[in-house]
């Protein structure tokens, strides 16, 4: 039996109206949201099962991909909610 995959492209990317001196509210929100969505998935796809079990077993973990994804939200976050703020 063949097994067929549809395979469907990204849509376009949104850029900046300019490069020059670019801030984080220049970027479109959908095209930040996709590309944090891509970042995020392939840091994601990096958590091997053993480390959700070693986890469950020893606790948190210092060195994992589970680690890695927690720190790289922690660190995006701040900025959306210090946007958020401003626009307020």
């Amino acid at each position: 039996m063949t097994k067929t995959t549809n395979v469907v492209q990204p849509p376009p990317p949104i850029p900046p109206k300019s490069s020059k001196n670019i801030k984080i509210l220049d970027v479109d929100a959908l095209e930040m949201a996709r590309q944090l969505t891509i970042m995020e998935s392939k840091l994601f796809l990096k958590i091997r099962p053993m480390e959700c079990l070693q986890r469950a077993k020893e606790g948190s973990g210092e060195d994992d991909s589970i680690r890695t994804i927690i720190n790289t939200s922690n660190k995006v976050r701040p900025h959306f909610v210090s946007i958020k703020s401003a626009s307020n």
